[in-house]
């Protein structure tokens, strides 16, 4: 079966691996890596990415929803997450294309590339509201109670 065909590869070392004998968090994430390499036009939706992954493997996958260059047909990503390390990686990606430092190996992001959409609880009922993204990577209104004040209430 399809299980038997696919390893994943240490570059370091080209050792062959199983998907068992790799963390559960790479399992977890091939799906999504494969679908971007994959899907030229479409949507690719994916709930928690972020899931059993290392932060710096977060990081990564918020380069993975922006490597497309402009002139190419892409997939759009829907993405529920709850992860700052993702949305920092874009808002850096956007500052840094705005200041003409991007690295290299990255495509431009602009602020209307990406929309931000908050669930809120509004006594007892969800609304949504949309954050809009300044073209210094920075949100334009207020984040909902619960992101990003965490780091601030830890750090200081």
């Amino acid at each position: 079966g399809l299980k038997d065909n696919v390893y994943f590869c240490k570059i370091d070392s080209s050792q062959m691996l199983f998907p068992n004998q790799v963390g559960v968090g790479l399992t977890q994430i091939a799906p999504l890596i494969i679908a971007a390499n994959i899907v030229q036009d479409g949507l690719i939706a994916i709930e928690q990415p972020e899931l059993h992954i290392h932060p710096a493997l977060q990081l990564a996958v918020g380069d993975l929803f922006t490597q497309y260059p402009l002139d190419v047909k892409r997939p759009m990503f829907l993405v529920e997450t709850h992860s700052e390390h993702i949305l920092l990686r874009i808002l850096k990606r956007i500052r840094q294309t705005t200041d003409n430092e991007l690295p290299e190996s990255n495509y431009p992001v602009k602020p209307d590339f990406i929309s931000v959409i908050v669930f809120e609880d509004n006594n007892g009922s969800t609304v949504t509201r949309k954050i809009d993204i300044t073209d210094d990577g920075d949100f334009k209104q207020k984040w909902p109670k619960g992101f990003f004040e965490e780091r601030r209430g830890e750090l200081f």
